[in-house]
């Protein structure tokens, strides 16, 4: 099955501050990263979530969905994991091993 683990990543260069959190929520605009003070999530951020990533979740749901129903995969024995992520205005899909490194 899809495990999804969001997290929050600190804007600022240099600072490699990243918490996870159960879900991406509006009244997280503007958490302050305890170790720098900047943003963990803009506006510009949320808004590209709601719009861009959040489907693409909903789109590997439905993928996954399919290929559980048709017997590619078992939820007890998951073949890829993939990381989405979004940050400074770009996205990146990592596509790795189930039980390796994604980040």
């Amino acid at each position: 099955m899809m495990e999804t683990g969001h997290y929050l990543r600190c804007d600022r260069d240099g600072c490699d501050h990243q918490e996870t959190v159960p879900d991406i929520t509006e009244t997280m605009i503007g958490k302050a990263c305890p170790l720098c003070g900047d943003s963990l999530l803009t506006q510009a951020d949320f808004d590209y979530w709601q719009t861009v990533v959040a489907p693409q979740l909903a789109a590997l749901r439905i993928i996954e969905a399919a290929a559980l129903e048709g017997g590619v995969v078992s939820a007890n024995d998951p073949k890829v994991r993939f990381n989405l992520h979004h940050h400074n205005g770009a996205s990146t899909l990592k596509v790795s091993p189930a039980g390796g490194s994604d980040q």
